[in-house]
């Protein structure tokens, strides 16, 4: 699998099912045999009936993901925005004070079980690009040196007591130009594609684009031959963006059509998501008993060719 899935199994009889790791999600949610809605359609669905080691909570909730409604008692109801993923359900590696489902307890990382759970609680994660083909990796527990290239650079969680990977943001710049974005708190998110941004940053960022036009609130349509040069700076450490994931191509019988990875959507001056379009290009390690963040720049020479 390229990109941000993985393949789990579940249960003894070893249920197989696509999963999607979402850093900006605290719960698990997989689809049941119960699920009917639209979301489930086309989905592999998890069967509780002949497994051994299952056991519900009866509890339910309800509350809003991609935009569509999740109802149910693990799980019964999942968005209808769900329906055309290429996943089946998600693994939610968000700090433990973002379980919705069961809040103030365990998350995924330190709910494997005794025998699971690593002591310094701590994974790594690897995501894949489409046009190299390359996978990604989860490392729970651990971190591999082989795919990354220097030193880890930490930062301390921007926000210690929340429901979200943050750090501060120092600096962007596009193009060799700095645009004084300082102490921005960027949400880490690779449950999501696109960086997105308070609507001011939005329309200075793309102030420095040539005949970049806004065609949606807070989205850019761009020439597709546009040379951008993103470096985002933090823990004083500038991380260059590769074009690629800056860039959207859309083929539109003959007419190709690009638009901007960077979309307006934040109403809080000071918060930014990075989605994979920035974790594309770092090998990131999220240590919740430190309350810190490592990035460090790709092992390009170690692409994981698959």
């Amino acid at each position: 699998m390229t990109m941000r899935i993985f393949v789990i199994t579940l249960g003894e009889h070893e249920q197989k099912f696509n999963v999607m790791i979402d850093t900006g999600f605290g719960d698990v949610l997989i689809p049941s045999i119960n699920c009917t809605s639209e979301g489930c359609e086309n989905k592999a669905k998890y069967n509780p009936i002949n497994d051994t080691s299952f056991k519900t909570t009866n509890k339910s909730f309800g509350y809003d993901y991609l935009g569509g409604n999740v109802f149910g008692i693990r799980v019964s109801v999942f968005p209808k925005s769900f329906e055309f993923d290429e996943f089946d359900g998600i693994i939610g590696l968000a700090p433990e004070d973002d379980v919705l489902i069961t809040p103030h307890e365990d998350n995924f990382v330190d709910n494997l079980g005794e025998d699971f759970v690593p002591p310094n609680q701590i994974f790594s994660l690897k995501i894949g690009r489409h046009a190299d083909q390359t996978e990604s990796e989860l490392t729970i527990g651990g971190i591999d040196p082989s795919k990354y290239t220097g030193e880890l650079v930490y930062t301390e969680i921007a926000i210690t007591v929340g429901d979200y990977w943050t750090i501060f943001i120092d600096d962007f710049s596009i193009n060799n130009k700095s645009l004084s974005f300082q102490r921005r708190i960027g949400r880490i998110v690779s449950g999501l594609s696109p960086i997105i941004v308070p609507f001011d940053d939005v329309h200075k960022i793309y102030q420095q684009i040539p005949n970049a036009i806004e065609n949606n609130n807070g989205m850019f349509r761009i020439p597709c031959e546009s040379e951008l040069k993103v470096k985002i700076n933090i823990g004083g450490v500038d991380w260059d963006i590769d074009q690629r994931d800056l860039i959207s191509i859309q083929q539109l019988n003959n007419l190709k059509i690009c638009h901007g990875m960077i979309i307006g959507g934040i109403t809080d001056n000071n918060e930014w998501i990075l989605g994979t379009t920035f974790l594309k290009n770092v090998y990131s390690v999220y240590d919740s008993l430190n309350h810190k963040i490592g990035f460090a720049k790709l092992n390009v020479s170690n692409l994981n060719l698959q």
